[in-house]
């Protein structure tokens, strides 16, 4: 059975009543049967969390390439590598104190629930957003200022991997939600390759197919019990990986957030 453009319109809207929502504005030329992209932005919904975006219009008006969001807060980025930001300000909407470095060489962002983290074309990072959440990264600052090459985060905290093989974290320090990862400090200065997260923990896949975790014990942060996670561990991975990739939906993705590997 299929639906009509009016019952699918309605539905989606009825289930995301009270969420904010954005999508890029497109130009169709129906003569032609060609599809181009303004790379414009229009939102609606709550104007707190990002509904509104008349303060930024003429920003998102076009050249915006991908968009990133907290939980009430989006960052668009555009082609010429700056950052737009807006919706509420305690989840990272705010970035005027690190407004000059998100002007230009942004290529990726990355969030936690109310904190955003950039990452630029010299491989240093930028953060904004609440700092309990990983929006303030100045304890970490010299170690963030190159070489890193993707970042990884949970509800809480940041990860950053290095071309060398190190990880780098801060975040939420009251409780261990996965900022702290001193008591593995030696496992991840060299040889990690890949990191999962789940939402307090954090999980690093090594060259050598072991695994170091850390953060929240109760959710996966303490693997000390899981016998023999680190015999073959880089095979059955990788193995979860693939199949989350084949799988036509989220249905097996998060049986593998929730296995104790990942």
């Amino acid at each position: 059975m299929y639906l009509t453009k009016s019952k699918l319109s309605g539905r989606i809207m009825s289930f995301y009543k009270y969420q904010s929502f954005l999508l890029f504005s497109l130009l169709f030329i129906v003569a032609s049967g060609t599809l181009f992209s303004q790379g414009s932005v229009v939102t609606w919904g709550l104007g707190y969390t990002g509904g509104d975006s008349s303060s930024v219009a003429s920003s998102l008006s076009s050249g915006v390439t991908e968009i990133f969001s907290t939980e009430r807060a989006y960052a668009a980025l555009k082609s010429d590598g700056s950052v737009v930001t807006w919706g509420s300000s305690d989840y990272g909407a705010d970035s005027s104190s690190v407004a000059s470095s998100l002007s230009s060489g942004v290529t990726q962002i990355f969030s936690t629930q109310k904190a955003f983290a950039a990452l630029k074309s010299d491989g240093s990072v930028v953060t904004w957003g609440d700092s309990d959440y990983g929006g303030d990264s100045s304890s970490v600052a010299s170690s963030l200022s190159s070489g890193v090459t993707e970042i990884f985060s949970n509800d809480w905290s940041f990860a950053a991997l290095k071309s060398d093989g190190s990880v780098v974290t801060w975040g939420y320090s009251t409780s261990n939600y996965g900022a702290d990862s001193s008591s593995v400090a030696s496992s991840l200065s060299s040889g990690v390759t890949q990191i999962f997260s789940n939402k307090t923990s954090f999980a690093a896949l090594k060259s050598n197919g072991r695994v170091v975790t850390w953060g929240s014990s109760s959710v996966g942060g303490d693997s000390s019990s899981a016998t023999g996670l680190n015999t073959g561990a880089l095979i059955l991975l990788q193995l979860l990986r693939v199949m989350v990739l084949l799988s036509p939906g989220a249905f097996m993705e998060e049986i593998v957030l929730q296995s104790p590997l990942v």
